[in-house]
């Protein structure tokens, strides 16, 4: 909240106004400032925004009344809201059943490198691999920029993915267990699925992963799934 406050005070049509203490008063704040600017687009840009939504924060609804008693009568205002975590972004927003159904106007799933683009981006940095080591590279990072940007173009490939996974100091020892715990409350059930599915290249029926995981079976698992597969 303190960094949404400060944010609206750099906007240089921003006047004194009370800093806001809930999300409400926040995007009333922001209409004030949205409606001194006129015959221009005026773009909102939200990044991360399901780590905004705490428990009782009153973030959707906030957005809500913003988008539906305000915003949605006008042609110069466009809300682009980010976040990493995909199953928020499904359930809250996609999905909601609420004042916000059918809003969304567009939607874009940002998607790693393919193999193709991953040999491009890996030459375009000055990379000298072959083939075989593109797809050795590949396996360990997939197509994510931000990890194929860790890469040392004077290493080889079993030498970055030494340095990355195994060395004493290595950027992405943890990054399996860190990423699901940033994405989801009750990481282990999702890290514990998955490990079940990985011991199967076919996969398995929901009553194996029951028996492989202890999870017992119902809607809680069947919205675990969901959202594994959703990420």
């Amino acid at each position: 909240m303190a960094n949404f406050n400060a944010a609206l005070k750099q906007n240089p049509f921003y006047e004194n106004q009370k800093d806001a203490d809930n999300w409400m008063d926040a995007f009333k704040n922001l209409i004030g400032i949205l409606e001194k600017t006129e015959n221009e687009t005026k773009v909102i840009f939200i990044d991360e925004l399901p780590w905004m939504d705490t428990r009782d924060a009153g973030l959707i609804p906030a957005i809500d009344y913003f988008w539906n008693s305000w915003a949605s009568a006008r042609n110069d205002i466009k809300l682009i809201v980010c976040g990493s975590a995909a199953s928020w972004m499904i359930d809250k927003l996609l999905k909601n059943t609420k004042g916000l159904y059918n809003r969304v106007t567009n939607k874009i799933k940002l998607k790693p490198f393919s193999l193709k683009e991953t040999k491009e981006y890996l030459i375009a940095n000055g990379g000298n691999y072959d083939n075989y080591q593109i797809i050795e590279i590949y396996m360990a990072l997939g197509g994510v920029p931000y990890y194929l940007n860790y890469i040392k173009q004077n290493e080889s490939a079993a030498q970055n993915i030494n340095r990355l996974f195994f060395g004493e100091q290595a950027k992405l020892r943890d990054e399996y267990n860190l990423l699901f715990a940033s994405l989801f409350k009750n990481y282990q059930k999702h890290t514990a699925i998955i490990a079940a599915l990985s011991t199967k290249k076919k996969g398995l029926f929901k009553n194996e992963i029951v028996k492989a995981t202890n999870i017992k079976d119902g809607g809680t698992l069947t919205k675990l799934l969901e959202r594994t597969r959703s990420e």
